[in-house]
């Protein structure tokens, strides 16, 4: 996907994502502790089902389940070398459910560190695997997420969504203020 087609969907108005994948997940079985990302693919009738059951509702860009399919996360679970092969399992599931009716995004989240090639290393499974844009969701601050983007910009120029935990007080959780921060990243 191109950022001018990108700019085009924005401009047709309201764009539908999907959301609380994991909760769902969750609701389907999949119980709390396990690697998602193994579980799904050990079961992946529930992610077509529920992926297609957005993409039915009109969800426009669906999440490849890889939220944490990064280095960190998959070495706590003893998968740290199946980056590749699991992004690119996550992602074919979900064009299958999209059965090209429906954008599927990269999903990144927060390492909990500063960690730019680990970065690097899921956004280019995931740009290998065949995604139409990343989305790097629910950060925490502004530093991991400016290292997300520059991971994702060293190796593409696909569109990027960028979301942030903000507190009540209009704060990140580390401190950062979130109206500042998402000034910054536009």
């Amino acid at each position: 996907m191109t950022t001018e087609e990108f700019q085009a969907m924005q401009r047709d108005g309201c764009m539908l994502l999907d959301g609380a994948t994991g909760s769902n997940l969750m609701a389907a079985g999949m119980p709390r502790g396990v690697c998602a990302e193994r579980w799904i693919l050990e079961h992946p009738d529930a992610i077509l089902s529920l992926q297609r059951a957005y993409v039915q509702a009109g969800c426009q860009i669906l999440y490849a389940p890889t939220f944490t399919a990064n280095a960190h996360y998959l070495a706590m679970h003893g998968e740290a070398e199946q980056i590749r092969a699991i992004n690119q399992q996550l992602v074919a599931l979900s064009r299958q459910a999209a059965n090209g009716r429906a954008k599927v995004a990269g999903d990144m989240t927060t390492l909990g560190r500063r960690d730019l090639p680990a970065y690097v290393e899921q956004a280019q499974a995931l740009l290998d695997a065949g995604v139409d844009l990343f989305v790097v969701e629910t950060m925490l601050g502004s530093t991991e997420t400016v290292l997300a983007l520059e991971a994702i910009h060293s190796i593409c120029r696909l569109p990027v969504i960028c979301t942030l935990t903000v507190e009540a007080d209009g704060r990140t959780y580390y401190g950062d203020d979130g109206v500042e921060t998402c000034a910054m990243l536009a």
